[in-house]
């Protein structure tokens, strides 16, 4: 039968163990004779805990009991005679122990074996009891103690293996145990050592799940623990606050409602004194509540602790639990106004909705102040956000006016570097949004968009300038889409003032175009509802192929000739039937008043129809475009890049209304065309991609500009990025090749065992070395990339002339054997000069000669 494959790994883990395991029980056996022996032993347990790290960090579950036994034999062993070994060793088997109890004993761990494990710990730290105290490492300590928390968790996940530790004898050995591990956390020699003390206490409480065994250890160990907290200055602060949630989790695993309601129910009944002495009776439980408060009482003097922490914690925690008291009390009015009408009797609901009126206002406030310092507690803000969720749940579609004063603050969160308090933010909007009777975030924002606007003109006006401010309108923007466009022409002018203001604040500069991008970048999603019609007419300056010209357009030529003759003979026809110049000055008949006022209407000049304004999506994205030729200029390298996306994201909006389109590609010309000799690389790229944009969406318009520049230095600036692009493809190209010729073939050795023997045979290996260069990804091939879009987006949409087409054909005659698009731009202006250029490089397939019986056809050179 085949094995499956967790049983063949785990037979590979034996394979792997039993050398070792072996040869360390042989040496743990016998009486070591040789001091190397120890050092051996210690190599070999060395080598079966990494085995077990290896094996746990792929796949623990190959790790069983089985195994487990097996390697705890030679362990045995050492742990019977530790006064013979160094506790360097001793420590590295506590590890592997602690790896066989947590991934190979596990839940299956027997009561008999935790008994020892834990007595056995218990001895590595303290020794025998009531013997002299004896120096202990203090890595040792931290191993047992780890080890001891491992075996208190697992044996608290099996029923029968936590019994064993509450059984009647075993409880001296627990008391001991407990008794060391308190002066573990009151004595530790390190705050590691104290903090894993009350690791495993925790742990020991978890464990035992008789209650009258936890109960008798109860005052001496909150005793010890108050001891603790009583003295903060000498302990750590993680330690004290350690020993704060392990004295909670203890006085809930003894005292808690539910473990002492059954106390409670008997107190009424006669007791004998036999039973007031009981563990577990009510009269225990008295005297132990009042031991316990007194250890509180000494535990609450922390409040007053110079600590930062604690009035903040404090703060957050009274602000929490009003909150918790507050809706529980709103639960049980809710109930009991079901069932009675107790309104005469008491006026307790008047108290609660008090308080519930000054905690919505205090969160208010705090939220809203959060764009001012940003230094509040999280937590305390997202406490802020749950009532704000739950008042809006109170008061459903009433909320909505108290969103004038809450809607902002909690969308400024959305902005948070915090990621739990961002998502509290978005979870209190969507539960404010369904409260209201929103269907959803989106449609909140866009009914509440005058508040929000309101709020971040407000700011930006009174120079309240944060962050948060600019992150909630970018967060505001895109959650709310192309329809809150229209809404922003205030805030988009409070932002230009703000950055006429503080233009020389690069990142705040930069902060700013980021909203302004988001704007234009979801305006560019609007529909047909948001724009005029001239705005969203489709606009098309891509060249077409030309008809050839044949017999029928020849005959329409003819045709509108002879249609204009005619109508250039109507018109002169005309003109020989109208009156002469009259006889008497026009002047006369004006300065005497003589005329009528038809004659002077029709002398008029006809006016122009005026033009309708844009519409509020448009005006924005122009005036943001507008703008950015005052900062392509600016040192910041990123804030550049952005406002070159920005244009090309706006060209492909305001393209379709050249009447205000093409004034502001006239003004942004300059700049952008610029930015090509920028010395950053990303820049170059990126301000190709917008002046490819430009060309689509001006198209003719920028024929003058183009046929400018490219004799005024801009042929000679493609002609050298394409030499530099060459070069370095070149340099790449022969440096592969040359190591991949000049680097001989590493020799190894590799033993191969044949049927008898053991055989060396020499191979020969060819490692591949990288070439140094990074091919395509190179900064002149990237550039050169992009250029070559550049001049295709400028040969498919704007107008040029026969030697600039010619001197472009020349630069792209090798991209457009590569890329398809180029070369079908090219043969959209002149196909014929496309052919002329592949025939001289030896690209156009030779045409064979036809074959006719009688006929002898040259054949066409090449």
């Amino acid at each position: 039968m085949e094995a499956t494959p967790a049983a063949k790994e785990r037979n590979e883990l034996f394979q792997r163990l039993k050398p070792c395991c072996v040869k360390a029980s042989q040496l743990a056996i016998r009486e070591p004779e040789d001091p190397k022996s120890h050092q051996e032993l210690q190599q070999l347990i060395k080598q079966i805990l990494d085995i077990l790290n290896e094996q746990i960090s792929t796949n623990p579950l190959a790790l069983d009991e089985k195994l487990a036994e097996y390697v705890s034999f030679p362990l045995s062993h050492i742990f019977r005679h530790l006064e013979r070994y160094p506790m360097s060793l001793v420590e590295d088997c506590v590890r592997c122990l602690t790896i066989l109890i947590v991934h190979g004993w596990k839940s299956r761990i027997s009561a008999k074996l935790v008994q020892q494990l834990f007595s056995f710990l218990i001895f590595i730290i303290d020794g025998v009891p009531g013997s002299p105290k004896r120096d202990v490492p203090e890595e040792a300590v931290l191993e047992a103690l780890r080890a001891e928390t491992a075996l208190l968790t697992t044996a608290g996940s099996s029923p029968v293996a936590a019994a064993g530790l509450s059984e009647p004898e075993s409880i001296p050995v627990l008391g001991h145990g407990i008794t060391v591990i308190l002066d573990g956390v009151s004595e530790g020699a390190t705050p590691e050592i104290q903090r894993e003390a009350l690791r495993t206490l925790e742990a020991l409480y978890g464990a035992i799940k008789e209650h009258a065994a936890l109960a008798s250890f109860l005052p001496g160990t909150i005793s010890s623990l108050a001891k603790v907290l009583s003295k903060p200055t000498r302990y750590k602060k993680l330690v004290i606050a350690k020993c704060l949630g392990t004295t909670q989790v203890i006085l809930t695993k003894v005292l808690s409602d539910m473990r002492t309601r059954s106390i409670l129910a008997i107190e009424t009944e006669s007791q004998t004194d036999a039973d007031k002495s009981k563990v577990l009776s009510p009269a225990w439980l008295k005297a132990t509540v009042a031991q316990v408060q007194v250890a509180l009482s000494v535990m609450m003097k922390l409040r007053t602790y110079e600590g930062s922490e604690v009035p903040s914690v404090t703060q957050m925690t009274a602000y929490w639990l009003c909150f918790e008291l507050v809706k529980a009390a709103h639960t049980h009015s809710e109930y009991t106004d079901a069932l009675f009408d107790l309104s005469a009797f008491n006026d307790q609901s008047d108290d609660i909705n008090e308080v519930y009126d000054e905690l919505y206002d205090f969160s208010v406030q705090l939220l809203d102040s959060h764009t001012e310092t940003g230094e509040t507690d999280w937590r305390l803000e997202a406490i802020a956000l749950e009532i704000m969720a739950y008042a809006a749940h109170r008061s459903g579609e009433k909320f909505r006016p108290e969103l004038i004063d809450v809607l902002f603050p909690v969308a400024t969160l959305l902005g948070s570097d915090d990621g739990n308090l961002q998502q509290h933010a978005i979870a209190a909007l969507n539960s404010i949004a369904l409260s209201c009777q929103y269907s959803g975030v989106s449609e909140l924002i866009i009914d509440n968009v005058d508040y929000m606007v309101n709020s971040v003109s407000l700011r930006l006006n009174t120079l309240d300038i944060s962050p948060a401010s600019t992150q909630v309108m970018k967060m505001m923007v895109r959650l709310a889409g192309p329809r809150l466009v229209p809404f922003l022409d205030d805030v988009v002018e409070s932002m230009f003032a703000a950055l006429e203001n503080y233009h020389g604040y690069a990142s705040f500069v930069e902060s700013l175009f980021s909203v302004l991008k988001e704007i234009v970048d979801q305006a560019a999603k609007a529909d047909g509802r948001l724009l005029t019609d001239v705005e969203q007419s489709p606009i098309n300056h891509k060249k077409q192929v030309q008809k050839m010209e044949d017999l029928e357009t020849l005959l329409e030529i003819l045709e509108k000739r002879k249609e204009r003759e005619e109508r250039d003979r109507i018109e002169m026809e005309n003109m020989a039937t109208r009156g002469g110049h009259p006889g008497v000055p026009w002047t006369n008949d004006l300065a005497q008043g003589v005329g009528n006022e038809d004659d002077q209407a029709q002398a008029e000049p006809p006016r122009d129809e005026e033009r309708p304004p844009n519409s509020p999506t448009y005006q924005p994205l122009q005036r943001v475009a507008s703008l950015t030729q005052h900062y392509l200029t600016s040192p910041t390298p990123t804030l550049r890049r952005s406002l070159l996306e920005l244009l090309t994201t706006a060209a492909s909006v305001l393209a379709a209304d050249e009447d205000s389109f093409l004034p502001l590609v006239n003004a942004i010309w300059p700049v952008v065309i610029a930015r090509l000799h920028d010395s950053e690389t990303f820049i170059v790229i990126e301000a190709c991609e917008t002046l490819s944009g430009l060309c689509k969406a001006a198209g003719d318009f920028l024929a003058t500009r183009w046929k400018t520049e490219w004799g005024d230095g801009l042929r000679d600036w493609c002609r050298k990025i394409k030499q530099q692009a060459s070069r370095d493809k070149g340099r790449s190209n022969m440096s592969s090749k040359g190591l991949s010729q000049s680097m001989p073939g590493k020799e190894i050795v590799i033993p191969i065992r044949s049927s008898d023997s053991l055989e060396v045979q020499p191979m020969s290996v060819k490692s591949a070395e990288p070439s140094g260069g990074l091919g395509q990804h190179a900064s002149p091939a990237r550039i050169w990339e992009a250029v070559v879009k550049l001049l295709t987006a400028i040969i498919s949409y704007v107008r040029v002339e026969d030697e600039m087409f010619d001197e472009i054909l020349d630069l792209l005659a090798d991209a457009m054997e590569r890329n398809q698009e180029v070369r079908e731009a090219l043969e959209v202006i002149n196909a014929d000069a496309v052919w002329a250029v592949r025939y001289e490089r030896g690209l156009v397939e030779s045409i064979p000669a036809p074959v006719l019986e009688g006929v002898v056809f040259p054949e066409m050179g090449y």
